[in-house]
This record gives structure tokens, C-alpha cells and sequence, in this order.
């Protein structure tokens, strides 16, 4: 001991440290090291230029220099990492790739999937890769490679039950449930992820613990012959997705069940139609339905209702009672009749022929276009002076009222004998008609 109060065992200059060693030193009982309290000093055990060993039956020797050696190791923490360096930043449970040597990035379905590497450990157990002063280094991040982790996920494929593989999501960097067509996975959910407390986004971003497991499926090797297999579930039951006609060689899809684009879009499609022929999409843009449900619809050039061949209404509802009506061309006079459009009373029944015998009010009043549309109101009172004095032609010039009341009647019979198709329901009664004429 010497009087700077260093001590030293085996040797009679301990300079180097308070207590100096030189030679082999047994310790027969718990030795330890610092004071177990958090609050106290930090303890360390420093072996320069040596090692240690540890066996159960003190045969084992520390042959090199700076390795570890015992039977068994225990560690509090659950994965086996390896430190890569990423040019950006990190956090713990993102997915990541390689790109290159020891450099890292998140992962992304944009790159290639057989690039995906592991995930950046929250609290490894073992870590590889540590540099010489035992610190990580700038952009340095624990890659788990095996063990228990958690995962960045989100709802992308759907719930994540225990068991399900997770695969990459769109997000780069967050996983989702691997669906069939999934070629490289991470590993095995641990845990059940059905979604963020409090957010209704299916995209966004929880934990779920997570076995890392790296798998990548060749979908090479499910083609058998002309059709494309998948294994899927946990039962391992196959599916087939896609074959060939053989005769045409179409690819065919095979699954019963929805294909799921994953929010994805369909581009360069070419023309599309249902399998019953009901709607189709050509490559010019032409859409053709059954039938079309839509809050509104805007046409910028033109609007078509029927063809020469095929001559339609439209059906509108009255805004006072809310029964439908049928507007439609007839011998080019646009007029209204009641009922749907296509329905026997709608198609049987003109306005005009149903009410001939009572007083028509404009509501009533076939719409007739422009050319025509100051005689039109004209002829239609016609029916109410007529039915009154249809059994002696001496009573027509009674409604000397009715004609003051309209003072142009001659106009209606040319009209009439001019254009007899324009309103068929008049053509067979002018016959008295002519007597009135050369009274006024």
C-alpha cells in the first residue's frame, strides 16, 4: 500500500489504479460491484486487452483477448438487433429496407418488397454492429432481426388478429395485414389491432407486437401449368386466382371472392363490362346502363332523350300533388301525359283527352312549342262549347259569350285543316264549326 493510498496485490507499484492486481486473483465468494441503489455513483467493470469466461465446472479459460465467453446468456430484453445508419430519421417500429451495405430507409412499396430488412428495435436484448467506444453513432439504429418487437401498423387490409403476417402498408415504414398476394412479410402478429382508440381513419398508425419472422413468398412458384395458387390462412388452404383460357388465352380470375385494389387505382384500362352484359365502359368514354340513380347530372354540350327509332318522355312529378307525368313530342306539340313514362295509363292516357269534357285549366293544357303556341289555348275550349249543343246545330251560335270571350276564332280552322295531325282529339269535332264562321 502506498501512501497515496493505492493498494496493489502481487505487485509493490499499484499506480495504475486505486487497487492494482498483477497475476491470477480467485474469488471464492459474490463479489460485488457498486452500491445497489439508483441514486448512488455508477459502477463499472473495465478488462483491458482481456477477456471472460464463464463455465460451471472452472475448466473454462479466457483464451482471446475482448471476447465473452459462457454457457449461457440472459437478457431482459426480447430481440437480436444489428446496427445499420439511415440518412433519415427513425423511430422505433418502423419497417425498414437496406439500400446498400450498412444504409437503411423505410420501407416502401414503390421499391422493391425483397429489399425489406427488419425493424428498428424498441429495447434490444443483444445488440451486433456496436462501435468501439460501445455508443451508437449518428443516424445508428438497433435493426431487429429476430424475437419480439412492436410494429407500426394501421387497418389498411383490415383487422389484425394474433397469427395474421404483417406485410408493408402504403404508409412506407408501417405495416398492415398481409392479404394472398403479399410477396414478403416481417413476421407474426402476437397481439389482435383493430384500429387507433378514438380515430375513425383506417390508415391510421398503431403498435401491435410482433414476432419478427422475415418471409418472402416467389408467386413463381404457384403457378402450376396455366394457373396462378396462393396458400393462405392459417389452415393452408389453396386458392387459385388467375388461368388462362385456352382457347383465347384471356386471364382469368379465379377466386370467389372480392379482389381488394388496397385504396390503389385501376390506370390504363382499356374498356370495361359487366359479365351480364347490363353496363359496359368503351374506350372512348361511352357509359351504357340499365338504369342511372344520381343527385344531379350536368351536360355541357347536349342532352338526348330517346332515339328515332326508340321515342321516350320523361317522367316528371307535379309539384302540387306529386303525381308523375310523362312529357313527351307528339306530332312536334310537347305534351304532358299522366302516369310514368312507359306505363300502360301513362302511354293511354294524353291530358287534354281525359278532361275534354270539363273546363281545362292551364295545368292541364298541353305544352305545345313555339310556332304554334298562341292558337293552341284556342282550340282546346272548343270541346267545352261543343258537347253542349251536339244534338241540334241550332244551339252553336248561342255561346255568343264564349266567342266574345275569344276574340280571333277564325284562326283555329285553318289551323286545323293546315296541321290535322298537330292535335289529334279535335280532328272529328270541328264539323259544326263551319256554320259559326261566316255568322262572325
Amino acid at each position: 500500500m502506498l501512501n497515496n493510498g493505492n493498494v496493489g496485490i502481487g505487485t509493490s507499484s499499484p499506480t495504475q489504479a486505486t487497487f492494482s492486481v498483477s497475476g491470477t486473483a480467485y474469488f471464492t465468494a459474490t463479489t460485488t460491484i457498486g452500491v445497489g441503489s439508483a441514486s448512488s455513483t455508477m459502477a463499472g467493470l473495465q478488462i483491458g486487452n482481456g477477456g471472460i469466461c464463464v463455465d460451471n465446472d472452472g475448466t473454462c479459460v479466457a483464451s482471446m483477448q475482448g471476447r465473452v465467453s459462457a454457457l449461457q446468456h440472459t437478457t431482459g430484453a426480447s430481440d437480436l438487433a444489428e446496427n445499420y445508419v439511415a440518412t433519415t430519421s427513425l423511430e422505433a417500429g418502423d419497417i425498414v429496407m437496406t439500400m446498400g451495405s450498412t444504409s437503411i430507409a423505410k420501407g416502401s412499396k414503390t421499391a422493391s418488397s425483397s429489399r425489406i430488412l427488419g425493424v428498428v428495435s424498441t429495447k434490444p436484448g443483444i445488440v451486433l454492429g456496436m462501435s468501439e467506444e460501445d455508443a451508437l453513432l449518428p443516424g445508428q439504429y438497433p435493426i431487429a432481426l429476430s424475437g419480439r418487437v412492436p410494429v407500426k401498423v394501421n387497418l389498411e387490409n383490415g383487422p389484425i388478429m394474433q397469427g395474421d403476417r404483417i406485410t408493408l402498408s402504403r404508409i412506407p415504414g408501417v405495416g398492415a395485414k398481409a392479404i394472398a398476394t403479399s410477396s414478403v412479410t416481417v413476421g407474426i402478429a402476437l397481439d389482435d389491432f383493430s384500429g387507433v382508440a378514438g380515430e375513425m381513419d383506417t390508415m391510421a398508425t398503431g403498435m401491435v407486437l410482433t414476432f419478427v419472422n422475415l418471409k418472402y413468398q416467389d408467386l413463381s412458384a404457384h403457378i402450376v401449368g396455366s394457373t396462378i395458387d396462393l396458400t393462405v390462412g392459417a389452415s393452408g388452404e389453396v386458392v387459385s386466382l388467375f388461368d388462362l383460357d385456352p382457347e383465347n388465352f384471356d386471364v382469368r380470375y379465379l377466386a370467389n371472392r372480392p379482389m381488394n385494389f388496397g385504396g390503389q387505382s385501376l390506370v390504363n384500362v382499356k374498356a370495361m363490362m359487366s359479365s351480364l352484359g347490363k353496363w359496359s365502359l368503351d374506350e372512348n368514354g361511352a357509359l351504357t346502363v340499365e338504369s342511372i340513380q344520381a343527385k344531379s347530372i350536368k351536360a355541357t354540350e347536349r342532352f338526348d332523350v330517346g332515339t328515332p327509332t326508340n321515342r321516350i318522355g320523361v317522367t316528371l312529378y307535379d309539384e302540387v300533388d306529386g303525381q308523375p307525368y310523362c312529357i313527351k313530342m307528339l306530332a312536334s306539340v310537347l305534351t304532358s301525359v299522366p302516369g310514368e313514362c312507359g306505363s300502360p295509363t301513362g302511354a293511354s292516357t294524353p291530358v287534354g283527352s281525359s278532361m275534354s269534357g270539363s273546363t281545362p285549366t292551364p295545368d292541364s293544357t298541353p305544352i305545345v312549342s313555339e310556332p304554334i303556341s298562341a292558337p293552341t289555348s284556342e282550340p282546346a275550349l272548343t270541346p267545352e262549347i261543343t258537347p253542349e249543343p251536339a244534338p241540334a246545330p241550332e244551339s252553336i251560335p248561342t255561346p255568343a259569350p264564349a266567342s266574345e270571350s275569344i276574340p280571333e276564332p277564325t284562326p283555329p280552322t285553318p289551323s286545323l285543316e293546315s296541321s290535322p295531325d298537330t292535335i289529334p282529339e279535335l280532328v272529328p269535332k270541328p264539323t259544326p264549326a263551319p256554320s259559326p264562321t261566316p255568322e262572325v
